[in-house]
């Protein structure tokens, strides 16, 4: 971390926030993180709909505080994790730092301020700290005051012009040390004393995993001697409801989410991670991909790809550093690479370093020790291979493929995107796993994002490019295919996703977009064509739609399109006349051709959808109403199709090579909701899922109700609530939410926090306890639950008990390390 930076000659920030005489009474009490873009409003005319269209702007922070007397001989720090994007920090009135990338650590000194106020028989001292969002989201994570003597361990000393520090390198003989891995990720605990007169006088504790990598051109990553693919995702620092303010839970969530598709790789995109996540990542077992936020030939630059190195070393989890991102790394911005090489290899020599480029053979992609590429093909890869022989390469990011959850057909007129894209992935993926050389990928994303909005922006508000939804639990159509090709867990999971019948009416062809097949424009039959034929597409299968009379003419013969009775699927081709038979109404939006006689829609078959079926397996056998029909194959790395009735219950069942059923899913009829259902999301509970359901307990697709939660007791409140919806605006900080495909999600703070020191953080914090109740340490650790309610109009409420506890082996980091097969934490 650095401190003390000051880049005011460069940034400018405003001061009105930081006058003490400036009356705050009324101000909100917020906790630690926070995102002040996400509590806005959604604005379709905002500027920067590129961001999700939230308003970006400016916010300030104060907090009131008194310093004890007896710290009078002491160094005393203030120490912010980040603060996206330019923040300046103020003590009383008193401009101390500026700090222009929101991603780094910092640290500021308050003892050597004169206005520094000691004790409390004076007015408090007040830290102003102003924010430009503009560019970003706010204070994402947290703060901490520390304050030491001559003896203790400092902050860190700065990455800075000249300054004076002093850092004592050695190793440590470690006998039989067990190694970190993907599969075993062992860690121990470093402790450092500092021993005065034979006095130890302070200590601190590390946490650091023994492991090697060897990043080769011939056959990719090597983790402790043994060859390793990496199957990862990238991932920006944001989730659903509460933006860029990600609680440690959550990332646990997310990190767990990754874990469950089998990936073992994550990319920090494109900034430097909060340092809990990295905690959690060395207990899961993840290799990370750690980068930095803005690069090109500047000091301030170099110097906090500095700080993110040392900060980030001894995580066993950090495999590689990354310089930048795409066009960030193009151009005159090359000229960075030399310092930004030379800092990272002065802090740690240990890891290779990375650029996720267009781009190969220039100035920085030759100093690069794993050549990144984003978004590049098959053969951009081999040319590096054929011209530079030595260099390992990377799919540092790959796949972008939208997707949402629940959706059967695209359609534009709702800007509804399809569910089903695995075919999309699976062309981008498969062939990063053949070539060993090819170190693995990093898939465009494990969870989808806020902003760069799909097709075309308004309504959407994120990519929708994540193999999960914005709210992270519920997986759509692709994350069942990476449950059924790369994770080990997946055998007990092959599930069902679904795709709708319908047509596109485009140069005359109507051509189903499921099968890319055509509507046939000629028949053999004199009578008419039964039943309606798709065939490959050919010139001959050409039709005119006229508005007037609403018939579709078929080009080649003049015979129009025809419902044979008032049921279907009796469609073919008959002499035209002005029978309502031969009547349509066409939505090219929706691709929905109805026949204004019959009521029904034209389908390749009649009331029914072509199920995709992904499964581990080599065979999975197909049940309709519990009855036997067929068997269908399960190709490496695709998936397989049933077609059936939507109003039948369908079920799989996935066979081992012996021919016996191992798992099995069931995808039931629609019905109309009865009920409510609460659930928590374990081993972490701090998000739960709100459910409309069956009246036999099934999830309904269908179901939109608006969900509202409440806290009956306990120490809890409702902080954030979303659905995954891409197009839902409805506020992301509320006690409500409409149910997307029967879903929702609501996320639970807890209000009340253990510290060891109670007294001192009262004395210190003078708005203790008016947010979240402060207990000490000694408290009982079982805490009373929060009790949460969940209601919907016309239907029945549900509870949920949300455990709480202020013991810490409940923390997230032991709940990430039990998740694990073992909890190798020594």
């Amino acid at each position: 971390m650095g401190q003390g930076r000051n880049v005011s000659g460069s940034v400018t920030v405003p001061t009105a926030g930081a006058n003490v005489s400036l009356d705050d009474s009324a101000w909100r009490v917020v906790d630690l993180p926070h995102d002040f873009v996400i509590e806005g409003a959604y604005n379709p005319n905002d500027p920067a709909g590129g961001h999700s269209y939230l308003p970006r702007n400016v916010s300030w922070y104060r907090k009131h505080f008194f310093i004890p007397a007896d710290w009078q001989s002491s160094a005393i720090w203030i120490y912010f994790e980040g603060i996206f994007r330019i923040s300046g920090v103020f003590l009383n009135g008193q401009l101390l730092h500026v700090h222009d990338c929101g991603y780094t650590s910092f640290a500021v000194r308050l003892d050597n301020i004169s206005s520094l106020r000691y004790g409390n028989t004076t007015a408090p001292n007040l830290l102003a700290v102003y924010v430009d969002g503009t560019t970003g989201s706010g204070w994402f994570v947290a703060v901490m005051i520390s304050f030491l003597n001559q003896r203790q361990f400092r902050m860190w000393q700065p990455t800075q012009y000249g300054l004076a520090r002093v850092e004592i390198r050695g190793t440590v003989d470690l006998a039989n040390a067990q190694l970190w891995s993907v599969a075993r990720p062992w860690l121990y605990t470093l402790v450092v004393t500092v021993v005065v007169n034979d006095e130890p006088v302070d200590a601190i504790n590390v946490t650091v995993g023994m492991r090697s990598t060897t990043w080769t051109a011939s056959q990719g990553l090597f983790l402790n001697d043994a060859h390793v693919k990496s199957r990862g995702f990238c991932n920006h620092n944001d989730f659903e409801g509460v933006g860029t303010a990600v609680l440690d839970r959550i990332n646990l969530f997310r990190a767990q989410a990754v874990r469950g598709l089998g990936g073992n790789s994550w990319r920090m995109s494109h900034n430097p991670p909060a340092p809990a996540l990295l905690d959690i990542l060395d207990r899961l077992g993840v290799m990370v991909m750690d980068e930095n936020r803005l690069f090109s030939n500047s000091s301030i630059y170099v110097a906090n790809m500095g700080d993110l190195v040392r900060r980030d070393r001894n995580h066993a989890s950090v495999i590689i550093w990354s310089f930048c991102n795409e066009v960030g790394c193009e151009g005159d911005l090359e000229t960075g690479g030399p310092g930004f090489r030379n800092i990272t290899y002065y802090y740690d020599g240990s890891r290779a370093v990375l650029a996720n480029m267009f781009t190969f053979g220039d100035l920085l992609s030759n100093l690069l020790d794993v050549q990144g590429f984003s978004h590049q093909d098959y053969g951009k890869f081999d040319q590096l291979h054929t011209q530079f022989p030595n260099r390992p390469s990377y799919a540092s990011e790959c796949c972008s493929c939208t997707t949402m959850r629940g959706e059967l057909v695209e359609n534009d007129t709702i800007a509804t995107l399809s569910n089903f894209n695995a075919p999309c992935v699976s062309s981008q993926t498969n062939w990063t796993e053949a070539p060993d050389w090819i170190v693995g990928q990093m898939v465009w994303t494990a969870l989808d994002y806020y902003g760069e909005p799909a097709d075309n922006g308004w309504p959407h508000k994120s990519s929708s490019f994540g193999s999960y939804d914005l709210s992270g639990k519920h997986p759509p159509d692709l994350t069942r295919w990476w449950l059924g090709n790369i994770s080990e867990s997946s055998a007990d999971r092959p599930p069902v996703g679904a795709s709708n019948q319908t047509f596109d009416f485009t140069n005359g062809q109507l051509r189903n977009r499921d099968t890319g097949l055509c509507i046939g424009g000629t028949c053999d039959n004199s009578s008419g064509c039964y039943p309606l034929p798709l065939r490959v597409c050919t010139e001959n299968d050409l039709f005119s739609y006229n508005a007037t009379t609403k018939m579709f003419v078929a080009r080649s013969n003049g015979k129009c399109l025809d419902v044979y009775d008032q049921t279907g699927p009796n469609v073919g081709l008959w002499s035209c006349s002005d029978a309502s038979n031969q009547q349509w109404t066409l939505n090219s939006s929706s691709g929905q051709i109805l026949s204004l006689q019959a009521g029904n829609c034209l389908s390749d078959q009649a009331e029914t959808h072509v199920f995709n079926v992904y499964a581990n397996t080599e065979k999975v056998a197909v049940y309709v109403d519990g009855n036997f029909t067929e068997t269908i194959d399960i190709p490496f790395y695709g998936f397989g199709s049933v077609s059936a009735a939507v109003s039948h219950n369908l079920t799989v069942v996935a066979l081992d090579k012996a021919g016996q059923g191992v798992a099995s899913y069931s995808r039931l009829k629609p019905g109309a909701p009865t009920g409510l259902r609460v659930s928590l999301d374990a081993p972490s509970p701090v998000t739960g899922t709100g459910k409309a359901l069956y009246a036999d307990g099934q999830v309904v697709p269908t179901a939109s109700n608006n969900v509202t939660l409440a806290i009956l007791s306990g120490p809890g409140r409702v902080l954030a609530v979303g659905n995954g919806d891409p197009r839902c605006h409805e506020p992301n900080q509320a006690t409500w939410r409409s149910a997307f495909h029967g879903l929702m999600r609501g996320i639970v703070q807890v209000t009340t926090v253990a510290v060891g020191d109670r007294d001192l953080l009262e004395f210190v914090d003078v708005d203790s306890n008016r947010r979240t109740r402060v207990i000490p340490m000694s408290a009982p650790s079982s805490q009373p639950p929060i009790v949460v309610q969940a209601c919907a109009q016309g239907l029945a409420c549900a509870t949920v008990n949300i455990p709480v506890s202020v013991d810490p082996s409940d923390s997230v980091l032991n709940a990430a390390a039990s998740s694990t097969r073992q909890a190798y934490l020594l």
